[in-house]
């Protein structure tokens, strides 16, 4: 209640100078927004610095580095060497609402692009997936690929993906049903958005 009360505050000094826009208006929600959301990190006891770094930078920057390339497989997805635990209010703050016991490495930086590699439960009873994830500049979620689904049983998919040094991604699957050999290849834009490259496509 007294996060809405602030912001009812926020809202009626802008309100009473006039000539302020509904850009400003919105700046100072998402300020509040942040603040709110580094008190719930310190309370998971997530370390959040005084000199205004995003929270999610701190962490980032403390991960471990998977090297390149890499070649995935169960056990890779399983098992997750390297990674570390996400908190749920990590997840929160980066707008990610659908991955359940998260864990996390960095991959090399490409660019000005981040990336990272995240294993964990699409829901609660989920399979173990991983899906790649780029980050801009300002460490927000650009967009995601996801690579690999776990087996849970004989009659699953044969899929695994591989990573070169370069950020060609390449997924390969033998479908379930067809029997059909898939391979998929996607690329990194300069702007963090995972790009399918349809010359590199192929199904057998």
């Amino acid at each position: 209640m007294k996060h809405l009360w602030l912001a009812l505050m926020v809202m009626t000094v802008l309100c009473a100078c006039g000539g302020r826009s509904h850009g400003d208006l919105s700046r100072k929600l998402d300020s509040i927004a942040r603040l709110e959301n580094k008190e719930r990190l310190r309370l998971q006891g997530i370390m959040v610095d005084e000199d205004n770094r995003d929270p999610f930078e701190i962490f980032f920057d403390s991960l471990n580095v998977q090297p390149l390339p890499l070649t995935c497989s169960d056990t890779y997805v399983t098992y997750t060497p390297n990674f570390t635990p996400m908190a749920d209010a990590m997840l929160v703050y980066l707008g990610i609402d659908d991955v359940h016991d998260a864990r996390v490495i960095a991959l090399p930086e490409n660019s000005n692009v981040r990336v990272m590699l995240i294993s964990g439960k699409p829901s609660q009873e989920g399979p173990i997936t991983m899906w790649l994830y780029t980050l801009g500049l300002d460490y927000k979620v650009v967009d995601r690929l996801r690579l690999h689904v776990a087996k849970t049983g004989e009659g699953d998919d044969q899929a695994t993906f591989y990573i070169t040094s370069d950020f060609t991604i390449e997924l390969e699957n033998i479908d379930k049903i067809t029997r059909r050999f898939k391979r998929d290849v996607y690329y990194i834009d300069i702007d963090g958005k995972i790009v399918k490259s349809e010359a590199k496509t192929n199904q057998n």
